[in-house]
């Protein structure tokens, strides 16, 4: 497959020697490969603390708080949410283009897909952005139930018996 569009280069760059071509398209091919399995590894960890989070609200044997104004600190679980979700629509986009790379037979497209505003590139800063704003989402709620167990945890109740 690697020869076809090699050879299909060449025809279009006669000037450029076939080793040239081979090493750029098989560095921007691992580049794209990189990107895709990083963007894999951001989506595992995204479900386990997807899964962890929701473990956490409907499981029963943690403490919460009994007073609302504790309590209203939970709602930050709906925008880590919403943000996880973009970020596994970005996971999913890389994944499409990702796929599609084997069909590429110019080093031109293959460097687009790539470096393009709807490129690889691109989806993955928005995948990891919208990863770290969920992982925030979640940090300012720990902070909050931090401080509840440390200054009101005496006045507890099991949660949801």
């Amino acid at each position: 497959m690697i020869n076809y569009i090699i050879s299909n280069m060449l025809s279009q760059n006669s000037d450029t020697t076939i080793f040239t071509l081979q090493h750029k398209f098989e560095t921007y091919y691992q580049l794209a490969k990189n990107i895709s399995d990083i963007s894999n590894s951001l989506n595992e960890n995204l479900f386990k603390i997807l899964a962890g989070s929701i473990v956490l609200l409907f499981g029963s044997d943690f403490l919460s708080p009994v007073n609302i104004k504790f309590r209203i600190s939970y709602l930050l679980f709906i925008p880590s949410w919403i943000s996880m979700g973009i970020s596994f629509y970005y996971s999913n986009a890389i994944n499409r283009i990702s796929a599609s790379l084997p069909t590429l037979n110019k080093l031109d497209y293959v460097k687009s897909i790539i470096y393009d505003s709807e490129g690889l590139s691109s989806n993955y800063a928005s995948q990891s952005f919208y990863f770290s704003l969920s992982i925030a989402f979640i940090f300012i709620w720990l902070i909050f139930y931090l401080y509840w167990w440390v200054f009101h945890g005496d006045k507890v109740s099991k949660s949801k018996k």
